[in-house]
C-alpha cells in the first residue's frame, strides 16, 4: 500500500513538472487543461497555414517561373555589384590615395613657392659683398710661374697681361636675386686658343670666340651662374684677355613705382607686383580700368543702346575690381539683371 501511494506520489511529481515546464514556455495558466489544449490546437493549426504560404512561396519562385527569373537576375547583378564595381571602385581609391600621397610633397612644395612669390618674400636679403670665382684648373704657362688663380684681380676682374699658354676654367657663381654683368674688354689671340662663356641657368653658350676682337662684348643677361673656359691647343698658342665683372641686385635695376613691390622670378628677371589698379607689365606706372572688359554691368543693349547701367573700378591697395550700379542705383553689385 505504502509503495502503491509512493509510485502514485511520484506519478504526480512528474506531471507537475510537465505541468510548470509548460507554464513557463506558454505562459498559459495550468489549472485549466482544456484551455491549454485548444491554444496548443489553435497553434497548430497556425503552423499549418504558414507551412502551407511557405510551399505556395516555393510553388511561386519554381525555377519556371516568372519571378524566380527576376529574382535570379536580381542575384547576378547584386553579386556583379558586390564581386566587380565594389571591387573596381575600392583599386581606384586605393590608386587615387597613393597618387595623392605621391603628390603631397611635390604640391606642398610648389604652394610654398607660390606664397612665397605672392608675398614678395622668396629673395631674403644678401650681403652686397660679391663673391669670388671657384677656380676649377690651373693655368699652364710658358714660364710656369703663374696660376688660374693668379688672374684674379681684385674680385672684379680676370686679367691676363700677356699673350701665354692658358687653360683655365671659372665658375663666376653668387646667388638667385643677383646676377652679373660681364664684359670681355680685350682678347688677343696667337695660333689656337678660345674662349667659351656659358650661361648654366639658360644652359647656353653667350660667348664663344677663336679670335681676337676689337669691341668689348658685354653680357647683362640676369644670369647669375656662368662657367668661363680658356683654352690653347699647344704651346705656340697662347692668348692675352681681360674680362670684367660686376655682381648687382636683379632688383637694383629695375624700380616699380606708386608702391610696387619688386621681386624675382624662377628665371631671376624681376618684376612688379602692383597696388589698386597699377599695371606690373609697365613697371607700375600705367593704371589699367577693369570696366574696360567687364561685361557683366550691361551698360549697353544688344544694339549698344545705353541701359542706364554704370560700371566703376573699386581700388584698394590689394585689389582692383569692377562694380555695377544699376538703373542709377548708388547700391554697388556684382552685376545686372
Amino acid at each position: 500500500m505504502i509503495l502503491k501511494f509512493a509510485s502514485i506520489l511520484t506519478l504526480f511529481s512528474i506531471v507537475l513538472s510537465q505541468i510548470t515546464e509548460i507554464y513557463e514556455i506558454t505562459n498559459l495558466p495550468t489549472s485549466n487543461p482544456s484551455f491549454i489544449n485548444s491554444q496548443i490546437q489553435t497553434l497548430s493549426d497556425e503552423l499549418y497555414r504558414l507551412n502551407l504560404q511557405i510551399n505556395n512561396l516555393f510553388t511561386s519562385v519554381s525555377n519556371d517561373s516568372t519571378l524566380c527569373q527576376q529574382v535570379h537576375n536580381l542575384s547576378i547583378q547584386t553579386n556583379k555589384l558586390l564581386n566587380i564595381s565594389l571591387v573596381d571602385l575600392k583599386n581606384r581609391v586605393t590608386n587615387s590615395s597613393n597618387t595623392y600621397n605621391t603628390l603631397i610633397p611635390t604640391l606642398s612644395n610648389y604652394i610654398t613657392k607660390v606664397k612665397c612669390m605672392s608675398n614678395s618674400g622668396c629673395i631674403p636679403s644678401h650681403s652686397t659683398t660679391p663673391q669670388p670665382p671657384l677656380i676649377t684648373t690651373t693655368l699652364t704657362s710658358i714660364n710656369n710661374d703663374s696660376t688660374c688663380n693668379n688672374l684674379l684681380i681684385n674680385n672684379s676682374k680676370i686679367l691676363n697681361k700677356k699673350i701665354e699658354t692658358v687653360n683655365c676654367n671659372w665658375n663666376l657663381l653668387t646667388i638667385s636675386g643677383k646676377k652679373y654683368t660681364l664684359s670681355l674688354q680685350s682678347f688677343i689671340v696667337q695660333g689656337n686658343a678660345s674662349i667659351i662663356v656659358h650661361d648654366n641657368l639658360k644652359n647656353k653658350d653667350v660667348i664663344t670666340l677663336n679670335n681676337s676682337i676689337e669691341n668689348p662684348i658685354t653680357i647683362d643677361s640676369n644670369g647669375y651662374n656662368y662657367n668661363i673656359s680658356i683654352t690653347s691647343d699647344n704651346t705656340l698658342s697662347g692668348v692675352k684677355f681681360e674680362i670684367d665683372y660686376q655682381q648687382l641686385d636683379v632688383c637694383d635695376v629695375n624700380t616699380c613705382s606708386n608702391n610696387g613691390t619688386c621681386i624675382v622670378d624662377p628665371d631671376n628677371m624681376p618684376k612688379c607686383m602692383c597696388t589698386g589698379c597699377w599695371m606690373g607689365s609697365n613697371n607700375c606706372q600705367k593704371k589699367y580700368n577693369p570696366c574696360d572688359t567687364y561685361l557683366k554691368c550691361k551698360t549697353v543693349d544688344g544694339n549698344n543702346n545705353p541701359t542706364g547701367n554704370t560700371c566703376k573700378p573699386l581700388e584698394t591697395v590689394d585689389k582692383c575690381v569692377a562694380q555695377c550700379y544699376c538703373k542709377g542705383s548708388n547700391t554697388a553689385k556684382p552685376y545686372c539683371l
